[in-house]
């Protein structure tokens, strides 16, 4: 990935250009080089990474006109006003010498030039750069914290993806220890729960992942998926099957968007954590598992373990080890790494973005993240014939996800108005000690309206005890 500074040399003297060049050879810098005012300002739009300009005083055109390099400079600090402007000039005239003063050229170098003067001219540029980053976004990463991004292949140069890697990987080394990942979609949560399972004594054992959105309510298909079944346990179980515990073989099981599983599913999950063993379903026979889980969820986890619809014993048990990826949004340092890392895996690795296009990308909140910002790199890669993206081959930004504050979405109000039920329900069995029949006159309603009710609800198989732990989970008493 292309991340150097760069250097721009403006001269229209071929011998000049290579003497400057030769002057900062030892330099880690990447040096770029022209003829006119046009071609210069061609370059500075299309790279913002540009540390320093050197520019000579007077620039011999084909047609025989002279241009400015003062002209230059002028354009330079309407356009970036960081970048370190070097004037190169025989002209050693009071005249001149007012000139670059007063339109503020940073510095200023005689001929015939002098190979010391340049370098220092130019490390001081470069690490006036490395300042004015680290004064932004922190220090940089160190060599450990990049060796470690690689591992868990992430790109970033954020401070806090460093600490983030870092911290992963230290929990790696306790194979036994469930994990906790935190982060908004597109993140990379399961990127880096590949990491960790790549960087523990379980990386040649299997990696088996679950997104847990597809069996929100689905409890019977959820413990078919993790447990396996046994022929004839269901309708359509015509044959037994291996479930991922078992399929993991000792390895890691993720369990992506745990937070939207139903509060009998979680319960499920808890058991596997605190008694190390599954049932397959229809079966009552223990099988031992010796798996590590790292769950991922929403940020939010804590507010739904406050709502009674996350059960806090499993938030507790996942949490040994904990670790929030910050988003996009919050490490905007990364886009242009991003950007070429994505440019690179697709095939154009020339891709770049004039000014307003990237200043665009800058100021846009990036609801989908990575995920979002990967999927318009690799469009543009396959639609835009030119290598320098434009602002109008842009989408049109817009945050789908912003909604009026005040308007709560159907499917949380009726989410509410679940757990109230269900609270109820489960007061009414605590107090008959799981006997249906009194619970329903308890709530005065028949037995077959509570039979459904408790059916819909994902209560209805669930033991006395089991009934007791999930309403202390939901209100903290029973």
């Amino acid at each position: 990935m292309d991340t150097k500074p760069k250097i721009l040399i403006v001269d229209d003297d071929t011998i000049v250009i290579q003497s400057v060049k030769k002057s900062l050879n030892t330099l880690d810098v990447e040096v770029c080089s022209c003829g006119s005012i046009a071609d210069a300002l061609s370059l500075l739009k299309q790279y913002p990474m540009f540390v320093a300009a050197f520019i000579d005083h007077q620039l011999r055109q084909e047609c025989g006109d002279i241009e400015l390099g003062i002209e230059l400079v002028k354009r330079i600090k309407a356009l970036n006003p960081s970048i370190t402007t070097i004037m190169i000039s025989g002209d050693q005239s009071a005249e001149t010498l007012k000139l670059w003063i007063k339109e503020k050229v940073d510095h200023f170098v005689y001929k015939p030039l002098v190979p010391e003067i340049l370098l220092t001219l130019a490390e001081q540029a470069s690490e006036k750069y490395t300042r004015a980053i680290q004064s932004e976004f922190g220090p940089s990463l160190s060599t450990k914290q990049q060796k470690i991004l690689q591992s868990f292949k992430m790109v970033s140069k954020s401070k806090d993806m460093g600490r983030l890697a870092q911290q992963a990987e230290k929990l790696a080394q306790n194979p036994n220890l469930s994990i906790l990942i935190l982060g908004e979609s597109g993140t990379g949560k399961e990127l880096l729960a590949k990491g960790i399972h790549n960087n523990s004594s379980r990386k040649d054992l299997p990696f088996l992942a679950l997104n847990c959105t597809a069996y929100g309510s689905g409890s019977e298909l959820l413990e078919s998926e993790l447990f396996g079944h046994e022929k004839g346990a269901f309708t359509g179980a015509d044959s037994k099957k291996i479930g991922m515990f078992e399929a993991a073989l000792g390895g890691t099981i993720f369990l992506d968007e745990v937070q939207n599983l139903s509060l009998v599913a979680q319960g499920k999950i808890l058991r596997v954590l605190q008694e190390k063993c599954i049932r397959r379903v229809g079966s009552n026979i223990e099988i031992p598992v010796n798996v590590r889980i790292i769950a991922a969820c929403k940020p939010n986890i804590l507010e739904l373990c406050e709502s009674g619809q996350f059960m806090p014993d499993l938030y507790y048990r996942l949490n040994r080890g904990d670790l929030h990826i910050p988003s996009l949004r919050e490490r905007k340092m990364d886009i242009d790494f991003l950007i070429s890392h994505f440019a690179n895996t697709y095939n154009r690795p020339n891709l770049k973005f004039a000014p307003d296009a990237y200043e665009s990308l800058i100021d846009f909140s990036w609801p989908g993240n990575v995920r979002q910002l990967e999927s318009l790199i690799e469009k543009l890669c396959t639609i835009c014939e030119n290598d320098l993206v434009k602002k109008n081959d842009l989408p049109d930004f817009k945050d789908e996800f912003s909604a009026p504050t005040d308007i709560q979405p159907l499917d949380i109000i009726e989410s509410q108005f679940d757990r109230l039920k269900k609270i109820s329900i489960l007061k009414a069995l605590a107090q008959t000690n799981g006997n249906k029949v009194r619970a329903a006159d308890i709530l005065n309603v028949k037995r077959e309206r509570l039979y459904s009710t408790m059916r819909h609800l994902n209560i209805l198989e669930l033991n006395p005890k089991e009934q007791k732990q999930l309403l202390w989970s939901l209100t903290g008493q029973v």
